[in-house]
């Protein structure tokens, strides 16, 4: 019904046929169209004949993802720019053998059912090739066996001939524009380092959620000297100088070999987050490599250029010193390492470049949040531990958050630090003490964005018994008896001072003269006693001075 509906309409550019129910392209559907972006996606394509697309000779963007599409065996619209093939159920992708140039730009062949590299043009400008979520075993075309076998798959089309041309004119020199490279979610169980190094433009790879448990294996282009190639793996003369970003989550690794940075020189950002990493100091590096070919732990001493490191999730117990010796790490996130502490020295060398740390969800207790001066830290996560570290003051910082910790109250000294720079600041989720909330006021006068304010609650005592109520409202009527409180207090304890001080003065005063020493008492006229004594006795006591010596 397309080319009932559309013919002859000359002007049109972008036509939008996703969400359909159509099985089949033919020849007839476009002709006469001038399209610049077609988009089939969300259909039940099975089948498309060959020359549908001919006509359409400006088409620059085709979007066929979310279909059926079993095989593209050959590909030959060199006009366009964008093709997306993603979630189809392609087994194989291959390539017209043609000399002419093909424009593309971006091909994305993800979330299908991809055994081997595809087969691309001779001459192509790819720049983003995504390939995850299919079932990649190693970075390597199809052998030429593989494609002969290709015409007797019931589900390939006979009208459809591959052209299995050999496999060694796909030569990975071809991928010299690549700089963007997904291999994410394969079965890839080693890092195709020869492939990569050929890859001169390469920025970002991704080849996370793979099976890469021991990263000293790698792929050898001699599959049966593959043993004799690791063992001379770290004198190998290959890097790969232009990669920027390296996202290797998920793929359970347990230390990374030396010779990953000496192979990627330039690399900035690292992500290793979901792994199960053992860090140890580049002291202990240096032995490890003496006594053994393979690396047991992982220091980043090596990684001169690393700004940004993900360590997220890797059962992380001690973070060692030294271990980040020589870097300028930027970014770190250290969350979700249940129970890490954090040894001395451990930071110690960040303290002038690091801007952005996350301990979130970590529990650390006192002795395991011992933090350095950090002086040019801006973001810090501290949400989900037991306490907060100290020193933080020492830090400007920028972004804060405290989210659901066990915190009755904020230092009020440090609160006013954190006014000086603090523009966001997230506090619910944590016990405070509705009588104990000065160390707010610094903050809201300095107009620190508290987006989370409303959500934050505070506890108090009322009939024995824990009420919670909103942070920002007015306590002071259930706070009133605990100043009144707090004033008795304050007279009672100056009185017991008061005493205490006089009683010490009277016993130094006492003590002063020595142990025998006397104290005399005169008494010119003692009228109480004369009745008690006898006439010749006053007379001769009259003047006499009484002595009263001290037991």
């Amino acid at each position: 019904m397309v080319s009932c509906y559309l013919p002859n309409a000359t002007s049109l550019e972008m036509l939008d046929l996703s969400g359909n129910n159509m099985v089949k392209l033919s020849m007839e559907m476009f002709v006469s169209l001038q399209l610049l972006e077609l988009n089939l996606s969300n259909n039940y394509i099975m089948e498309i004949d060959r020359g549908t697309f001919d006509t359409l000779k400006g088409l620059t963007v085709l979007n066929l993802a979310r279909s059926s599409i079993h095989c593209i065996s050959s590909f030959d619209l060199t006009q366009l720019h964008f093709l997306n093939l993603s979630s189809n159920a392609l087994g194989f992708f291959l390539s017209s053998d043609t000399e002419e140039p093909y424009r593309l730009r971006n091909l994305d062949l993800s979330h299908n059912k991809l055994f081997y590299f595809p087969v691309l043009p001779k001459f192509h400008a790819i720049q983003y090739l995504n390939l995850s979520g299919n079932t990649l075993a190693a970075i390597t075309p199809p052998s030429a066996e593989a494609l002969a076998n290709l015409g007797s798959l019931s589900w390939h089309e006979a009208s459809a001939e591959p052209n299995l041309f050999s496999s060694d004119q796909n030569k990975t020199s071809d991928l010299m524009h690549v700089t963007d490279l997904d291999l994410s979610g394969n079965h890839l169980t080693s890092l195709p380092v020869h492939f990569l190094s050929n890859l001169n433009s390469l920025q970002y790879l991704n080849v996370a959620h793979n099976c890469h448990e021991n990263m000293t294996d790698v792929s050898s282009p001699d599959t049966s000297n593959q043993m004799a190639n690791i063992m001379t793996l770290s004198e190998m003369d290959v890097t790969l100088i232009s990669l920027r970003i390296l996202d290797l989550q998920g793929d359970d690794i347990r230390s990374l070999p030396q010779w990953l940075f000496n192979f990627v020189p330039e690399i900035e950002h690292l992500n290793l987050m979901h792994n199960s990493i053992k860090l140890c100091s580049n002291r202990h590096v240096k032995k490890d490599q003496s006594a053994s070919k393979e690396r047991v732990c992982t220091s980043f001493s090596g990684a001169l250029h690393l700004n940004y490191l993900n360590l997220r999730g890797n059962h992380i117990k001690q973070l060692p010193p030294y271990v980040f010796h020589q870097t300028a790490l930027v970014s770190l996130d250290l969350s979700d390492n249940k129970d890490m502490k954090i040894a001395a020295n451990a930071l110690g060398s960040l303290g002038r470049s690091l801007q952005i740390l996350s301990l979130n969800g970590n529990q650390m207790n006192d002795s395991q949040t011992k933090l350095p001066c950090l002086k040019v830290l801006k973001s810090l996560d501290l949400s989900k531990l037991s306490v907060i570290p100290p020193n933080l003051y020492c830090s400007h910082l920028e972004t804060l958050d405290l989210q659901h910790n066990s915190l009755h109250l904020l230092d009020k000294k440090v609160a006013f630090v954190w006014a000086k720079s603090l523009t966001r600041l997230c506090i619910s989720g944590n016990p405070f003490s509705c009588c104990s909330l000065k160390w707010l006021e610094p903050l809201q006068i300095a107009r620190v964005n508290m987006s989370d304010l409303d959500d934050a609650h505070c506890i108090y005592r009322s009939d024995n018994m824990s009420v919670r109520a909103n942070v920002s409202n007015d306590h002071s009527q259930h706070c009133s008896h605990l100043a009144g409180n707090s004033y008795l207090y304050l007279v009672r304890m100056s009185i017991i001072l008061a005493v205490f001080t006089l009683c010490s003065v009277a016993c130094f005063m006492f003590k002063k003269g020595g142990p025998k020493s006397h104290i005399t008492f005169k008494f010119k006229s003692n009228k109480i006693a004369s009745e008690t004594i006898s006439p010749s006795k006053d007379r001769e006591t009259e003047d006499m001075p009484m002595e009263f010596i001290p037991n």
